[in-house]
């Protein structure tokens, strides 16, 4: 087998095609070959050729140019290099520690929300509570007066428990 080298881009390659004939042997085919026998065929009709390159034109005007001075790569390796990376560590320093502070807060205001929370429903119960026992009101002695026998019960209880103690 013979290679040939070819030149692609910025480096060398080495390119070969083997093609089958249904009664021959491989036959060897260089890429220059294969080019050729590619663009020729294109060129009959002209046709592809010309849209392909009006293609291209119009693809090209679409593409936007970055000025020099906004790459990055320059603003890494001019003469201001150290100061504007320092400048970029600075930076990046104070964002950090703004984003613990905020992780900080979001931790306490999460904290602060489940006591809320936790206070609301105690304050629903409460009203729950406090509306039944509105309701019950008429089940509920209104009055403490000495004349009552079931208040005169309970001060007897309590004194006799007292006194045995």
């Amino acid at each position: 087998m013979q290679f040939k080298d070819v030149r692609l881009g910025l480096s060398n390659s080495r390119y070969m095609k083997l093609t089958m004939n249904c009664t021959a042997e491989p036959q060897r085919q260089s890429l220059p070959t294969i080019i050729h026998r590619r663009d020729s065929s294109h060129r009959r009709d002209g046709s592809s050729r010309s849209f392909f390159s009006t293609q291209i034109e119009r693809e090209k005007d679409k593409i936007p140019v970055r000025p020099l001075c906004d790459s990055a790569p320059l603003i890494t390796v001019g003469p201001r290099a150290a100061q504007t990376m320092d400048g970029l560590d600075v930076t990046f320093a104070e964002h950090e520690s703004r984003l613990v502070q905020m992780n900080e807060s979001y931790e306490l205001l999460s904290g602060r929300l489940r006591e809320l929370v936790e206070a609301r429903h105690v304050l629903r119960e409460t009203a729950v509570f406090f509306d039944r026992a509105e309701s019950n009101q008429s089940d509920i002695r209104t009055s403490l007066d000495d004349s009552s026998a079931r208040w005169r019960n309970v001060l007897r209880r309590v004194a006799s428990d007292r006194f045995y103690r």
